[in-house]
């Protein structure tokens, strides 16, 4: 805005702060000027932060995914609230510091299956997709097994 332009005795310009700003239309796939490509150089795109519970929901999820694998009982104030049942999500925590982060595992294992392989099952499964999900390292997968359950038998009814 031109100071000649305001009407009325002692009248300035606006601060620019307050000044309307230009609207910037974005066009998507249209290229952004001064760049290869069209692209924005990767140092100037800003960071992705993804919270610890986030990554908690999907390493229980990648873990209710692993073959003989059941869920763990709520824990409060570390007492076990509820019963350890297969059909219950398995349980995760996570700490998150940059793009490491250590995770924490509560889940129970169907017997008789070999709980030493399906433990590392669950880690490796659990580095794996962490790491191609959220773009996280993770450095360590400390697991807890809370229960062996049995597979569920169907009764026939006669």
């Amino acid at each position: 805005m031109n100071p000649s332009t305001v009407a009325g005795p002692g009248a300035t310009a606006p601060h620019p702060r307050t000044a309307p700003a230009e609207e910037t239309v974005f066009h998507p796939g249209a290229r952004h000027a001064g760049t290869r490509g069209g692209q924005v150089p990767p140092e100037e795109r800003g960071s992705t932060t993804v919270a610890d519970r986030v990554i908690e929901a999907m390493a229980a999820q990648i873990i209710a995914e692993v073959d003989q694998v059941g869920g763990a009982a709520r824990r409060v104030f570390g007492v076990t609230a509820g019963s350890e049942r297969a059909e219950q999500q398995p349980r995760a925590t996570a700490e998150v510091h940059g793009n490491v982060c250590a995770l924490r595992a509560r889940l129970s294992v169907c017997y008789p299956a070999p709980v030493v392989q399906v433990t590392e099952e669950v880690r490796q499964r659990l580095i794996d997709r962490i790491a191609v999900l959220a773009d996280l390292q993770v450095r360590t997968v400390d697991i807890t097994v809370t229960a062996l359950y049995r597979p569920a038998v169907r009764r026939e009814v006669r």
